[in-house]
This record gives structure tokens, sequence and C-alpha cells, in this order.
């Protein structure tokens, strides 16, 4: 029998690889379908035939079968075409293969070997994806058909492994870096380091770490050490290591604390600076704060305390404890130079200020204030937004004073405000001019009696 055989290879999914046909592929399992052109003494032949067809990893017959031999049996021709399902499981590994083919005419005894041997394009090849230890020949892959390890000689140069012997992956839900079992989407064993954006919940990172949700919490960094979960911030640029602690049952502070400490490397801490409670007290100097704010200062005292400042940061005030039941108040750190500043004790019933003559300058005598503070005209009044149940309050009209003593009256905020520890000079000042003008007058009239009394003794004689 004079055969010849002319072979076109068309495979069920013979498109490029994509990973929708792979998953395709993957449903269909290993088998693929072939299709020939069959002809017996220069005609297309037709009938029933047999046909054994086996895989060889070079052009020859004699070594290399790989995979087992297949036999279809009363395989139909009509002229000169037929089609064959062959299956000969997962040996496509990514070598060449040549497919032998023999044929006899249905129910005869022998096969007659058909020649040349026919060179399998690579569209069969993407039947090994769904088995690919590496995928190493895939040009790309569906997600959910990749399983398994990536060597370490076949990640590309720029992927960081910190040594690791390789990336295990496991696309089918998990992605596992240095794991073989990721249980989350991403489970990383390991150190990783990213030289650009990272975008957690959203595909266009604006930072190193860029974290969005709609939902709540956005974040969570949860830890089972009793010291406490810490998140740790370092400036390699001249600055410090900044430790964020919510402290566990094993930690010096307690648990329940939210601290906030600086050292000199990630985990060391070298001082503690403030503390938030879990009943909402903030301890600066403190670890435990037993009001709201609570600041133990330490240090210098007038830089340790509490600072006032403006906007335009040119003056402030220090508010701070001295460590002798005082509480002093200081302008533009005036306290260590003895002026600008008062204080409160706590036996003190009013503001105490200074009153050293070395903190003094162009001291002169006040003039005459009798007859100016006869001038006053003490005044009982309300505020406006006083109820009229409150009692009276019993002072000066600042607008009067102004016309006697212009230097006590000053103004804040468009009202007219009153200096009242200065009153206390000018009533003293008042008070010792109304004692010499009557001292003179009771000299007076000493004089007077006494020369009254000498004229009655006089007379009586």
């Amino acid at each position: 029998m004079n055969r010849k055989i002319h072979t076109i290879i068309t495979i069920a999914l013979c498109s490029l690889f994509t990973f929708a046909h792979l998953e395709t592929t993957r449903a269909q399992g290993t088998a693929f379908t072939y299709q020939g052109a069959l002809s017996n003494g220069g005609s297309a032949a037709s009938g029933s035939y047999d046909f054994t067809f086996a895989l060889f990893n070079n052009n020859g017959t004699n070594s290399g079968q790989v995979g087992g031999a297949l036999t279809q049996t009363g395989v139909g021709v009509t002229n000169g075409l037929f089609t064959v399902t062959l299956d000969f499981g997962p040996v496509f590994t990514g070598g060449p293969i040549w497919l032998a083919i023999a044929v006899r005419t249905n129910g005869a005894p022998d096969f007659t070997p058909l020649s040349p041997l026919q060179n399998l394009t690579p569209a069969p090849y993407a039947m090994y994806a769904p088995s690919a230890g590496t995928a190493a020949s895939a040009n790309s892959v569906a997600g959910s058909n990749i399983s398994g390890t990536i060597p370490l000689a076949q990640l590309p140069g720029a992927v960081v492994t910190n040594g690791e012997s390789g990336v295990n992956l496991n696309f089918l839900g998990n992605v596992g870096i240095d794991t073989s079992s990721p249980v989350n989407a991403l489970d990383v064993n390991g150190n990783g380091d990213f030289t650009g954006f990272l975008g957690i919940g959203t595909t266009a990172p604006s930072t190193p770490l860029h974290v969005y949700s709609a939902g709540t919490p956005n974040m969570l960094v949860d830890g089972s050490s009793t010291v406490g979960t810490w998140l740790s911030m370092r400036n390699t640029g001249g600055g410090t290591n900044w430790h964020i602690i919510a402290t566990g049952s094993g930690n010096g502070e307690g648990a329940g604390k939210l601290a906030f400490n600086v050292g000199s490397a990630p985990g060391s801490v070298s001082a503690k600076l403030m503390i938030l409670d879990s009943a909402g007290r903030l301890g600066i100097g403190t670890t435990s704060p037993g009001s709201p704010l609570d600041i133990v200062e330490v240090g210098n005292l007038e830089t340790a305390g509490l600072r006032l400042e403006g906007s335009s940061r040119t003056h402030f005030w220090n508010m701070f404890y001295d460590n002798s039941a005082a509480l002093i108040f200081s302008f533009d750190n005036n306290y260590r130079n003895g002026v600008g500043y008062a204080y409160l004790t706590s036996t003190s019933y009013g503001l105490i200020s200074v009153s050293d003559r070395r903190a003094k300058k162009d001291m002169q005598p006040m003039g005459e204030c009798l007859d100016r503070v006869m001038e006053l005209k003490p005044t009982s009044f309300r505020y406006k937004n006083a109820s009229e149940d409150t009692p009276p309050n019993y002072g000066f009209i600042a607008q009067e004073i102004e016309t006697v003593f212009p230097d006590v009256v000053l103004e804040k905020n468009g009202m007219k405000t009153l200096a009242v520890n200065s009153l206390i000079a000018v009533n003293t000042k008042a008070i010792q001019d109304l004692k010499r003008e009557k001292d003179a007058e009771i000299e007076i009239l000493k004089a007077e009696i006494a020369g009254l009394k000498a004229k009655m003794d006089k007379l009586e004689k």
C-alpha cells in the first residue's frame, strides 16, 4: 500500500498564550486535536482506518519516546481528511517534540509507519501552563494558574529577595513570598524592599506607602507582645528615632496607654516624652497623668513649662511651677532677669508682681494727688452681660479716670482698661497729702490754742 500523509496540526486553542485561553485549556485538560489528510495511491482515502500515535524527543523512533503510545481504531476518513483527539498526559515540558504516526486499514494485521515524523509547533505547549512548576516558558500566564516557586536564577536582577533562594507564588487567591502556604491575599515571611510607590487599596499611589479604604479603620498595626505594639519612625538625615507605642501588660508604664518616646535606635527608648492614658489624660514629662493635662517640668524651669506665643512669634508668655509653691508668669523669658514676671502662691490672694528697686529705673516722687483723687467718682455697676440678680461691682469708669490720671488707663481690643494696681500708689499719695495738710492745720490750731490759753491765764491773774 502506497500511502502518504500530509499533516495539518490544529490545536483546539491555537492562539497566542493569554490568560483567558489558558483558563479554557486548563478546563479541557491535556488533550488536543490532530487533523490530517490521508492519501492512498495518490488519491484521497476514504473509509475506516486504524492509527497509532507516539511522541519522541528527537526526529527518530529508535529512542527518546515521550509518554506512551496511543491507538485510535475505526477512524473515519472522508475525502482524505480525518480528525482525532490525542491525550498523552502532561508530557509537554518545553523541549522539542516529534509525533510518529502509523496507519492500517481497519482490521488489517500490521501498521505502516508514516514518514517523516511531524515536528509539533509550539501551540500544544499551551497545555503545559496548567501544570507548569515554574511557568518557565510562558509569555503571559493567568494568575489563577500559577502556583509554585520561581528559582532565584529566573528572577530579574531588580527583584530584592534578601538572600532567599526564590519566591514562592500562589495566585489561587493568595500570594506567598518565602512561604509555600500563604493564608492571605499577600503573605510575606521575611523582609521586603520597595523602591517605588506601593498602593494598598489604590492603583495610583502618590507616596512610598499609600493606603486607601472607603471604610474604617484604614490601617491596623497589630501585635501580641506584652511590652506593646510599636510603630517606629526614623530619620537618617540628622534626626532621631521616634516610637509610638500601644502599651501592653508587660510595659512598665502599664497597659492600655499610648506612649510617645525617642530612642537611639528602632526599638530602644532613651526618653519618655508624652503619654495618653485610656481615660483621655495627657501626661507630658510623666507617665501617670492625674488630670486631663499633666505637665511635669524637667530641666530649666522657664523653658520647661507652658509657653503661649502669638502667630508672629515675636513675644511670648511662659507659665511654670518653680518647685516652691509658686506659679510663675514670665514675659519673654524675663524671669531670669528679675523683671517682667508675676506669680501666685498657695497663700496669696492675688497676683504678686516684682517691686524690687533693682528692677526699676527713672524713679521720681509723685506730685500732689489729693485734689485729683477728690475728682474721682467711685461707682457701683454691673457688666452688660450680667444678669439682674448679680451683685454689683465697685470701681471706677476708665474714661473718668483718664481725665485725671491718664497714665493708668490703657486700651485693649477697642476697650478702655485700668491698671488698678497703680491706683494704690495714687491713693496712698493722696492720703499722705491729706495727712500733711491736716498736720499743718493741727499745728496752726495748736498754736492758736496755746495763744488763747496764755491770754486766759493773764485775765485770771
